[in-house]
């Protein structure tokens, strides 16, 4: 239902494959206040597309961003409206029957992985567990940086349970600046003095646990998943960071950043890291061989 790190990757497969294909995203859109099928354009808010199109507008205004509930309808409006696109990347699809993706990639957080979960609205899956078979390859998100290979085994003994194929380890990084739209600073800031930080996300285990790792003092305002920020939130958040540093998600900043109007507000970026090279080269030569004979 969210948290496994789906958005990360959408990000880490656009910067790999935006130099070799006519490249489109699709989306829900998820708490955007419009609807149907929408082409993201350059001054497109957060309300029209979602918060993860938004973020992926941003960062590579290059490719084409869309959205649409209907994800087969959304094929089809991309293949008439787009006809130069040849590759859609898909940030939420494995329940979506109706459209049969070539390349199927599914994402499961270390912390809490599908085969300790439970089908929603007891446990955060959408399908039960035996459907993972459908995948192409596993992505083991948010892994910690001194996992134990007794960990690893313990893990993929649990996962071949349910799925014979090949998983990777990946775990989150993070950059070593803070942005605003009109500057970025370095991280060092963050252990001069106490900060506030803001999420609303569905999973902010991760980057609580980076800033603990770091020995970071700071005071967390934890909001739901989408979270739309009302007058209230923007205020006790003013309130908390009167002074301070506000740091936030990207995701979070886009909305955050047109109610706030802090000048201390910054988000750090998140991406997607491999323990090693060889196992980044692995998953990318499987990625680029799939497509290659598509």
């Amino acid at each position: 239902m969210g948290g496994t790190g789906k958005s990360i990757l959408v990000e880490y497969l656009i910067l790999h494959l935006k130099d070799k294909y006519k490249l489109a995203t699709l989306s829900r859109g998820y708490g955007r206040s419009s609807k149907g099928f929408i082409i993201a354009k350059k001054k497109s808010l957060p309300s029209e597309v979602g918060d993860e199109p938004f973020q992926f507008l941003n960062n590579h205004p290059e490719i084409k961003v869309t959205v649409c509930e209907n994800r087969r309808i959304g094929v089809e409006k991309i293949k008439t409206k787009l006809p130069e696109i040849n590759l859609i990347i898909f940030d939420d699809l494995m329940q979506h029957r109706w459209v049969k993706s070539d390349f199927l990639i599914a994402t499961t957080s270390f912390h809490k992985p599908f085969f300790d979960d439970h089908l929603f609205p007891v446990g955060m899956l959408r399908e039960q567990k035996q459907e993972i078979k459908r995948a192409d390859v596993i992505l083991i998100t948010s892994t910690p940086l001194n996992i134990e290979n007794d960990e690893k085994n313990y893990f993929l003994n649990k996962i071949k349970i349910f799925y014979p194929g090949k998983v990777f380890f990946t775990r989150l990084g993070y950059s070593n600046c803070l942005f605003n739209f009109d500057h970025k600073i370095s991280d060092k800031i963050l252990a001069k003095e106490s900060f506030v930080l803001v999420t609303g996300i569905a999973d902010s285990f991760g980057i609580v646990e980076y800033l603990k790792l770091n020995d970071y003092s700071f005071e967390h305002l934890k909001y739901s998943d989408h979270h739309n920020y009302s007058i209230n939130d923007c205020e006790l958040i003013n309130k908390k960071g009167k002074d301070k540093i506000i740091l936030t998600t990207e995701k979070d900043f886009g909305k955050l950043s047109l109610k706030l109007k802090s000048l201390k507000l910054y988000y750090i970026k998140v991406y997607l890291d491999f323990f090693n090279e060889s196992e980044a080269n692995a998953f990318n030569n499987l990625v680029q061989t799939r497509l290659s004979s598509m």
